[in-house]
């Protein structure tokens, strides 16, 4: 991760033990992601139009004690088991305003050749924190609250991919 100016730049990449269709249904897992994803407290799709939705999400960043209120409603497109793209929608996120002023995000699954096999889980974003944090605070931590909630999401996506990835071989056995 890297801080251009105001703006927040990510690239996070994890392979994955898993059937892309299984990975595509937890990305998608909105009204479920506070379940395995522990910074988030709400998730919701708020409009649904074919392969484009409203998501809102509530949740924080946390370091160490400390909590970052995130709240941000997003402009979702899916490009089915391949790639999903989110973008800032204006609007209030609930009866509340947006914590992050800006967002441009996009996850990508490739399918890996056997063996191993599985899927390769690509993240990359940009985005922009509104006025959470006052400005001393955010020069000089600002970086590290979010790499931290931005890596904690990250791997609790790759760690639920697996678990789900397992339970269902367990049901069905290998394929």
């Amino acid at each position: 991760m890297r801080r251009d100016g105001d703006i927040y730049v990510v690239h996070a990449s994890g392979r994955v033990a898993a059937d892309q269709r299984v990975a595509w249904d937890t990305l998608t897992d909105y009204d479920h992601l506070n379940e395995f994803v522990s910074d988030i407290q709400r998730s919701r799709v708020v409009e649904r139009d074919g392969n484009r939705l409203i998501v809102e999400h509530v949740g924080a960043f946390r370091l160490l004690f400390v909590a970052m209120p995130v709240r941000v409603r997003l402009a979702v497109e899916h490009d089915p088991y391949q790639r999903v793209l989110a973008r800032t929608e204006p609007g209030k996120v609930g009866a509340e305003e947006p914590t992050l002023k800006s967002v441009a995000s996009q996850y990508r699954l490739t399918p890996l050749p056997a063996p191993p096999g599985g899927v390769r889980v690509d993240y990359d974003a940009r985005f922009g924190l509104g006025d959470i944090l006052p400005e001393f605070v955010d020069s000089l931590f600002g970086k590290q609250f979010v790499e931290h909630g931005l890596r904690r999401h990250f791997e609790a996506m790759l760690i639920e991919i697996e678990r789900r990835q397992g339970a269902l071989t367990s049901l069905t056995g290998p394929r």
